[in-house]
């Protein structure tokens, strides 16, 4: 029964992380997208001013990132479901 319980125990800590790195792969692929986007403007010859380019990181983490977490949220689930059950 010990050997049950430890398997339980670690779910909370294994799904904790998975959320992590969830939220952390939403933010750090909003930022890098805005990065580019914001380089090839200023590749056109656009201007793009440190401070513009803070307000407009903000505003995509506000905006983006909630729609990105989704998207990856509709990959990972199937994934590591899948990988999941190949794993038993």
């Amino acid at each position: 029964m010990a050997a049950g319980n430890a398997g339980t125990r670690r779910w909370p800590r294994v799904l904790l992380a998975l959320g992590a790195g969830w939220l952390l792969a939403a933010a750090w692929g909003s930022v890098v997208q805005t990065q580019f986007n914001l380089q090839a403007l200023v590749a056109l010859g656009v201007p793009v001013p440190p401070g513009l380019r803070a307000l407009t990181t903000l505003q995509d983490l506000a905006g983006f990132a909630p729609v990105y977490a989704g998207i990856l949220a509709a990959g990972w689930i199937p994934a590591l479901g899948l990988a999941a059950w190949l794993a038993r």
